[in-house]
This record gives structure tokens, sequence and C-alpha cells, in this order.
């Protein structure tokens, strides 16, 4: 799927409701910047895997039809944590060497490995390594496309700077939204969706207010441009 495409359809998924969504990641920046300041970076190296999994929880499940829900930040986050706070640390630790070569190195490294909470949050029993390895083989001839998606939006975060930041609370969850699409089409599969079969008997169709999508069969709104579930577009 086309860059243009995973943003489009992210779009489709955040419609109206994406206050939550940012509601979410402003969570996230607020407990990361408070373990920085209140335990001098040592919670940031031990728990910033297991934040970014809370965050994409989030994320995920609205790709998959669900309201963006803060809940879901806690789903499966006791999962494996061991293996998680292992991750964080080893992950963060190995970009900091590699950066300590020369700044290119440790950037090329941050994607090289940024699949890897992807990774642990579909198999938590998956051990650090083991997620930063399958990260950097899946990532190979991936890491510029992925690096080209994040710099396509540099003319939203000039928004976002001349609104002194304000139009970051639909910014953000926007670029968060589009990535989550992004890699599941075209780098690593985030999760099995099994396809919705429309039974016609076991349904009342409403059929003024909903489609259903030619591929997968998803209700769908009539307006919708793109299934949110597998991805298709509309007739």
């Amino acid at each position: 799927m086309s860059r243009a495409e995973c943003k489009e359809l992210a779009k489709s998924i955040m419609k109206n409701n994406w206050i939550i969504a940012f509601v979410v990641l402003l969570i996230y920046t607020a407990v990361l910047a408070g373990l920085s300041t209140i335990t001098a970076c040592i919670g940031t190296l031990l728990l910033t895997s297991l934040l970014l999994i809370s965050v994409y929880n989030v994320f995920i499940n609205a790709y998959h039809g669900k309201n963006y829900e803060v809940k879901d930040m806690l789903e499966g986050l006791q999962d494996g944590l061991t293996n998680r706070i292992c991750l964080s640390l080893l992950k963060q630790l190995y970009i900091m060497l590699w950066s300590m070569l020369f700044v290119i190195p440790g950037i090329i490294k941050s994607y090289s490995y940024y699949l890897a909470e992807f990774i642990s949050r579909k198999d938590p029993n998956k051990t650090a390594n083991e997620c930063i390895t399958e990260s950097r083989q899946l990532m190979d001839g991936h890491k510029w496309e992925l690096f080209v998606l994040q710099l396509s939006f540099i003319g939203w975060h000039l928004l976002a700077w001349i609104t002194f930041g304000i139009a970051y609370i639909w910014i953000a969850p926007y670029i968060m939204q589009t990535t989550i699409v992004y890699i599941d089409k075209n780098i690593y599969q985030l999760s099995t969706i099994e396809s919705n079969v429309v039974d016609a008997e076991a349904e009342e169709v409403d059929t003024s207010n909903h489609k259903y999508c030619h591929s997968c069969g998803k209700k769908l709104p009539q307006d919708a441009s793109y299934c949110d579930s597998c991805g298709a577009q509309q007739k």
C-alpha cells in the first residue's frame, strides 16, 4: 500500500475519534517525562518498550476496527514483563553504542530495531535479543522507506510549529496511526485479522447507513473510502 493510501486509511480510522488517541499519546509522553525526571533516566531505560507497547495496543486495536480506548493501554502488559524490560534496556544500549561511532549509524540502527516492540507485543515469550534480531531482519530493505514515510510529515510538523504545538493534538495521532497502517501493510503483519463473513440471516442490514467491504465483508459506514480492517479501497 502506498504512503498516500496509508494516510487516507489512517484518516478514515481516526474520523470523529481522534481526541482519545491524542490523550493516549499525552499519557505516554507525561509518564516518560516523569520517569526521566524522577528516576534520573533509569525508569526510561527500563520501561520505554513497555510504554511503547501500551500505545501500540490502542492504535493497533483502532486499526482493527475498535474505538480508541485508554484502557487498552493496559492490555497484556503483564505478559512477558521481564522480556520487555530487558528489551527496553538492550535496545537503547545498542543504539547508544552505535551512536558513539557517529550519529548516522545510531539513526540507522534505531530503524533496524523499530519493530522490536511490535514483535514483543505479538509474542511476549520472545527474548529481547530475539525481538531485536527479528526486527533487524524484517527491516532489511525497509529502513529507508520508513524514514521517507516519516519525512513526508515535515509539512505537518511545520504547521505544528506555526501553531505553537497546538496542531499536534491532531497531527501526533495521525502520524502514529499512519505508521501502524504502513507497517502492517508493507513490512510486518501486526496480528492475524479474521475475515468478517456477513450472515444476512443473523444480522439485520441497514443499507441506508452501512455497506460491506467487497474484500473481507466487514460492515462499514456508507461513506467509507477504505476498509479499516483489510484496507481494501471501496467502490
